[in-house]
């Protein structure tokens, strides 16, 4: 509750600034106060069995993936109709704030009980992956995803010449893909021990997709690689859920989701500084190229450690 309070709060300030460094103030205050994912991920550890944990962590995603389909296409039409970019903000508080009174109703402690579902056998079988993979793997996602976030809507309008909202429909899109295919593929991966390897297989359609929508000429094309880089978001997203419900534990959930949200903000920045280097020197269509190599890192990163993990499982053996 204490993440949405200091959201809407922040918020609030933004829609309200009279001048640029107070608005500034504001934003950073959002990074500051706000940390409502990880604050929301933390308490799903801490009460579910770790059995389930990777599922409550898909549908969290899920509602971020709703948000970021619905927010640039409201975005859009407010802009459409005329209202200013900062007073937008004031509207978007009465989002946290709704959320902060909803969290009012929530149970303070564990909900499960000792008869929870124990893990499944392919769980057990799952090689243990270091949270420091982990979290360069996030950090590498993050960075390729991210980058072209900012450039997407005004590329799409000066490029296929359409609106705000329907340039906020094109953003969408692959989220739109995750709402649909996160249950079945969630299905199917919790059948699989080579979690890895799949993640890397996310960040090679990702890639190639990000390289794709530069290249493209038409819409239809842009289109169609839209929704192919949603299956590959979705695969990125669900298999590092997996990797992360595996290897965290009640006790300390608070502490490593804290720190996955740091190594988010800071992949983030990264992103965005060096996508803002990138299309001021050689323009937005380079900037998807940039995030396509960046995908190279995660599934190097990936596949290195799946190779080192199968040579100590072959060495142990013997």
């Amino acid at each position: 509750m204490r993440a949405q309070v200091g959201l809407c709060f922040s918020f609030v300030l933004a829609g309200l600034s009279p001048t640029v460094p107070i608005f500034a103030i504001a934003l950073g205050l959002q990074g500051l106060l706000g940390g409502t994912f990880s604050a929301s991920n933390a308490y799903l550890a801490g009460n579910l069995p770790r059995g389930a944990l990777a599922e409550g962590l898909h549908l969290t995603q899920a509602t971020a993936r709703l948000a970021l389909i619905l927010s640039p296409m409201m975005i859009g039409l407010m802009i459409d109709q005329g209202l200013s970019a900062q007073r937008i903000y004031l509207w978007g508080a009465i989002l946290p704030a709704i959320a902060a009174i909803l969290s009012l109703s929530l149970p303070s402690g564990p909900v499960h009980q000792p008869g929870s579902p124990e893990p499944s056998a392919e769980l057990s079988k799952r090689r243990s992956v270091s949270l420091a993979v982990i979290l360069a793997a996030d950090a590498g996602f993050t960075v390729m995803l991210i980058g072209s976030f900012p450039y997407l809507v005004p590329y799409c309008i000066s490029q296929f010449h359409v609106g705000a909202s329907a340039a906020g429909w094109l953003f969408g899109l692959p989220h739109v893909v995750y709402l649909f295919t996160f249950v079945p593929l969630g299905r199917f991966l919790r059948r699989q021990t080579d979690i890895l390897r799949w993640f890397a297989v996310g960040c090679t359609i990702l890639a190639a997709t990000l390289a794709a929508q530069a290249l493209s000429a038409s819409l239809p094309g842009f289109i169609a690689a839209r929704a192919l880089m949603g299956i590959g978001m979705t695969l990125g997203y669900l298999t590092l859920n997996i990797l992360v419900a595996d290897r965290i534990s009640h006790h300390d959930a608070g502490r490593n989701f804290g720190l996955f949200d740091s190594v988010g903000k800071i992949a983030t920045v990264i992103a965005g500084v060096g996508a803002g280097e990138v299309a001021s020197l050689r323009g937005t269509a380079d900037v998807l190229f940039a995030s396509a190599l960046v995908g190279l890192f995660p599934v190097a990163l990936a596949l290195g450690a799946y190779r080192h993990a199968e040579t100590k499982t072959l060495l142990d053996a013997r």
